[in-house]
């Protein structure tokens, strides 16, 4: 287990332990494209006796590679100065920082750019259901010249590293694909020369700064994923190019987003093939990206040699102290993720900040003591309840948790019954621990009413009692031969064979 807690080397740097923290959008940016107070926040926490590493969030060389409208940008006037505001807090943590580039290329928003997609030969997203536009040559050069401009950039705002975007179906990965580049000219004769272009681009910008490369170990889709031939040429490319690690994930952004986003539904054993036969391609440093938020999964792949850092992305959202805890041995105290992508990957993709739904603080200011504290009675203790409870706990006011049923949890008691969600009961679990440290009573088997009220007689109170289902209004929906999602979990409705 120390292993993971290790000093390790990556180029010319030295890194506090085994673990980096991959890129993740946040959507926290102006409309613009800048830095605000919350990424500010954010990377606080994260870095924060945190991994060693901490790779920033996907930032777009240019305005027409944009996935959202609230991207970070580089090729603003602006950008170094706002960069290095992150960089700068990241590094007040004694921990050091990556810059993420990419251009999303199909992938790209028109919502976000204005414009429509470009790609190598015409194609639909079918994330965006946006069309794309054949790229010309002088606007693949004027991208590769975008990646240099980037690159330098960095180094003037005093990042450590610099990441690559090389897979998950977005742009270079676009290029590599013979299924999507159907070019004729020197792109389409040899679809690796987009790859060689950009990283000689990096490279010469970066200096003596470290490069890393970014790949899907398999982007999870046959009839339109990068082959293997394709993605093991990218690797010989990289050996020879001066970078210094393989950042390894899965899927693809356009043709398998669950993958690309690793959901708690999805089978373990894909990922690890696939990086083990990343491992067999090459002998560059490796890191280990997607639901390694367990410690004994971290461990393995370490082990085994299978790579020789470990990425934690959304397991530090749900609680940014893990590694402190797992290293303290008080791995029972973390909130662990439970992979459900409601609050990060949703929200963000709905326009909204990221979020989490285990740990509503990440992001927000740290929470002070309040100077008059109250007595709570909140009611309901699914997610919201208890998150509500634990925040006001934690400001010093006297809680009281009631829940009507036998146990924590609400409706998400029934959620991860659901084939392949049964790890999202963990971030449920531990969250219904830190209540039960933290508040001063929970109360099970408890609706509040007016004599529960009149008994604890609070200064506040807090109504969380949960969701209700919105069914239509449908004639015979309501026979013995319908039911919904809930009343199928919860057996309230007996199904018959």
């Amino acid at each position: 287990m120390q292993r993971l807690f290790e000093t390790k080397s990556l180029g010319n740097l030295t890194l506090a332990n085994r673990f980096i923290f991959p890129p993740i959008k946040t959507a926290y940016g102006t409309p613009k494209g800048n830095v605000t107070d919350r990424h500010l926040t954010y990377y606080r926490q994260i870095a924060e006796n945190g991994p060693g590493l901490l790779i920033i969030e996907p930032v777009s060389v240019t305005a027409e590679g944009k996935e959202h409208p609230k991207q970070l940008c580089i090729h603003l006037p602006e950008s170094v100065d706002e960069l290095k505001k992150i960089v700068n807090v990241i590094h007040a943590e004694s921990r050091l920082a990556c810059l993420h580039l990419n251009h999303a290329g199909a992938a790209a928003n028109p919502k976000a750019t204005g414009v429509s997609p470009k790609a190598p030969s015409a194609m639909t997203c079918p994330t965006t259901g946006a069309a794309s536009e054949p790229l010309t040559e002088p606007e693949i050069g004027a991208i590769v010249d975008g990646y240099r401009s980037a690159a330098e950039k960095a180094v003037s705002a005093g990042f450590d590293a610099i990441e690559v975007q090389g897979g998950h179906g977005y742009l270079l990965s676009q290029f590599l694909n013979g299924k999507i580049n159907q070019r004729t000219d020197r792109y389409g004769q040899n679809r690796l020369l987009f790859a060689q272009e950009v990283l000689a681009a990096v490279k010469a910008g970066a200096l003596d700064l470290p490069c890393i490369l970014r790949i899907s170990g398999s982007e999870m889709s046959p009839d339109f994923g990068i082959g293997t031939e394709d993605l093991a040429s990218l690797l010989k490319l990289a050996a020879t190019t001066g970078i210094r690690a393989v950042h390894v994930g899965m899927g693809s952004a356009c043709f398998s987003p669950p993958w690309y986003f690793h959901h708690a539904s999805l089978p373990e054993k894909p990922q690890m093939d696939a990086l083990a036969w990343v491992r067999a391609q090459t002998d560059l440093p490796l890191i280990a990206a997607g639901r390694m938020g367990r410690m004994d999964r971290a461990i393995q792949v370490i082990d085994e040699k299978l790579a020789d850092l470990v990425a934690l992305g959304r397991p530090l959202i749900s609680d940014p102290d893990l590694i402190e805890k797992w290293q303290s041995g008080r791995p029972d105290e973390v909130t662990y993720c439970g992979y459900c992508l409601q609050g990060c990957l949703h929200r963000v993709k709905n326009g909204e900040p990221i979020g989490c739904n285990v740990n509503p603080e990440i992001g927000q200011p740290e929470l002070e003591k309040s100077a008059h504290p109250l007595k709570v009675l909140v009611a309901g203790g699914g997610p919201a309840g208890m998150s509500a409870a634990l925040y006001l706990a934690r400001r010093g006011h006297r809680v009281t948790l009631a829940e009507k049923e036998n146990q924590l949890g609400g409706q998400f008691n029934l959620a991860w019954q659901a084939p392949g969600k049964q790890k999202m009961r963990d971030g449920l679990d531990n969250l219904a621990s830190c209540v039960k440290a933290n508040a001063e009573a929970v109360l099970t088997g408890r609706a509040v009413d007016t004599d529960l009220v009149g008994d604890i007689r609070p200064d506040l109170l807090v109504w969380a009692t949960g969701a209700h289902q919105n069914v239509p209004d449908i004639q015979g929906l309501d026979s013995q031969y319908t039911m919904t999602s809930l009343e199928y979990f919860s057996g309230a409705k007996p199904v018959s064979m």
